[in-house]
């Protein structure tokens, strides 16, 4: 479904200057950390590198080098006159440079599959798949070579690592193992946990906000099926596992990109202030991009764009029934979680799911421009627990239709 559409998704500007500065990628993979690249400018404040790493292995792969790289694309100048001026990358260019990012999103959809079928069954896999295969939002925003992509791949691979954490201690419970044997393989994967965070982070500063999610699953992790545990082992265990968990992300963050390795914090809040401003100008230069009114009015354009225009099911009043349907599908998701909390066997990577879907929607609460691509995280998670409730629906259906039909039957006879 993907792979035909990577030619086919419209090019987007700024495309351009994921691509132009995919040199990042070699200077990176050549350990050349002296180079004048990693010098304060524009593009290392603006965005982390890891997305232009991705865009460079994929026109490497393709047989494309930095002499090959277009220009930047300049906003100021009509379609016409960038593609003059060389600001465009060539279809070759172009299609190796979103290759990897058809992968990364094929990687999203197993990814969500896994999770989901297991608490919630196949049938709520297989609708999440094809909500997210036929999905025109998708396909238009995962695949250009930008960051959208990695971002998202990152944090599902973050997700996964979650519900391994969570799986093993279910397994260790059962056993009744010590407390140390317990914990070992959990941290473990909490820490491979905090690394996808860090790399989500490194690729755009929004993946960092699924740091909060990982947090809360590692004050939460030894509180359940632990009641063996005296109140010190909870709170040692709780306090390892995040400052554990933070170390990793923040020493991954740090590593993928050698422009903070002098001064790390204050470099990372010199971006931070940049990604303000850069948003600043944005909203200047197009006001009509701008959400502007009372905080009402913002949540009703996100509850617009994510239940209605980006959705699966989009027509006049759509967002009532996807709506409808993302609730059913949260219920659901609570009270599968609620049980795993109470020590039940019910799969507590729920959790997880529940966890990071909050986290890392909760930006766009916040974001002052109505661009598409800002919705994927909320549009993302919205399919997920549109599916989930859709199989809430059907299977409940299912249940009424058969008892009616018993209860017929049993008057008759």
């Amino acid at each position: 479904m993907f792979y035909p559409r990577i030619q086919n998704a419209e090019f987007h500007g700024d495309e351009s200057l994921w691509i132009a500065t995919s040199y990042y990628f070699e200077a990176f993979v050549s350990a050349r950390l002296d180079s004048p690249v990693w010098n304060e400018s524009y593009e290392t404040l603006t965005q982390p590198p890891v997305g232009r790493y991705v865009v460079g292995l994929g026109r490497s792969l393709g047989g494309y080098g930095i002499r090959d790289l277009n220009r930047p694309w300049n906003f100021n100048l009509s379609d016409e006159e960038n593609v003059a001026r060389g600001h465009k990358p060539s279809p070759g260019l172009l299609w190796w440079s979103r290759f990897p990012m058809c992968l990364l999103a094929i990687i999203c959809c197993l990814i969500a599959f896994y999770l989901v079928k297991d608490p919630f069954g196949r049938l709520a896999g297989y609708l999440t798949i094809g909500f997210f295969a036929l999905n025109p939002y998708f396909s238009d925003t995962m695949l250009r070579a930008m960051g959208e992509a990695p971002v998202l791949a990152a944090t599902m691979v973050a997700m996964l690592a979650g519900d391994r954490a969570v799986r093993r201690l279910q397994v260790a419970s059962s056993r009744n193992q010590a407390v140390g044997r317990r914990f070992v393989p959990v941290m473990i994967w909490l820490v491979i946990m905090g690394l996808f965070i860090g790399i989500a982070a490194a690729t755009k500063l929004n993946g960092a906000s699924s740091l909060v999610a990982g947090v809360g699953l590692c004050l939460v992790i030894p509180f359940v099926q632990s009641s063996a545990m005296s109140s010190l082992q909870l709170l040692s265990v709780s306090t390892f596992a995040v400052v554990a968990l933070i170390l990793a992300a923040a020493f991954t963050f740090v590593a993928l990109n050698p422009y903070l390795y002098r001064h790390p914090v204050r470099r990372t809040e010199q971006m931070v202030q940049q990604r303000i401003s850069e948003m600043d100008r944005q909203q200047a230069a197009m006001p009509s991009a701008r959400i502007d009114g009372p905080a009402i009015r913002r949540l009703l354009v996100i509850a617009d764009r994510v239940f209605h225009e980006y959705a699966f099911f989009s027509f006049t009043k759509s967002w009532i029934v996807n709506g409808i349907l993302c609730v059913a599908g949260l219920l659901w998701s609570g009270f599968v979680g609620a049980g795993w909390l109470r020590g039940q066997r019910s799969s507590g990577g729920n959790v997880v799911l529940l966890l990071i879907a909050f986290s890392a929607s909760a930006p766009i609460l916040m974001t002052p421009l109505d661009w598409n691509r800002y919705y994927l995280f909320p549009v993302f998670f919205s399919t997920v627990f549109i599916a989930v409730g859709s199989v809430w629906i059907i299977e409940n259906l299912a249940r009424w239709t058969t008892r009616r039909v018993a209860s017929v039957r049993t008057k008759q006879a």
